[in-house]
């Protein structure tokens, strides 16, 4: 008895590899293949083979506000206009019609040409913008 569990235990533990080879390889733990897996190709990305991300441009309203930078710059944010005027917000909050949140930068003469959503006596810009100007009076004042 106790021979015919060992022979068909160890038959068990024979047919069990030899299933598991046929089928196809499966990542190690590591997430690599196996080595002798026929259709397996262990590969590394180098940084080369990584996709190129830009670095984030401008300074966003919360550091051109807290910062105090002297000189021109570029901010970005959404742009946002209502009742209190023209301001670059940190944030696009999502009611309808949106409302400026986070920090937020009051706007002084502003005349470049944005694509603005209106409703209800607001404007915004449902795309992040970047601004290029100074901050001259606590108001950020676009280069023209």
């Amino acid at each position: 008895m106790k021979r015919a569990f060992l022979i068909f235990a160890l038959a068990s533990l024979v047919l069990g590899a030899c299933t598991t080879a046929d089928t196809d390889p499966e990542p190690d733990a590591a997430g690599a293949c196996l080595a002798e897996a026929p259709d397996c190709e262990d590969t590394v990305a180098s940084e080369t083979d990584l996709p190129a991300v830009e670095p984030e441009r401008g300074v966003s309203v919360a550091d051109a506000v807290t910062q105090g930078i002297d000189g021109p710059f570029e901010v970005r944010g959404f742009f946002f206009v209502d009742s209190a005027g023209a301001r670059i917000c940190e944030l696009l909050l999502e009611s309808f019609p949106p409302q400026c949140g986070g920090a937020s930068l009051p706007v002084g003469d502003f005349d470049v040409d944005l694509a603005l959503n209106s409703e209800s006596g607001v404007s915004w810009t449902d795309q992040v913008v970047y601004l290029e100007g100074e901050i001259i009076g606590g108001i950020f004042q676009p280069l023209r």
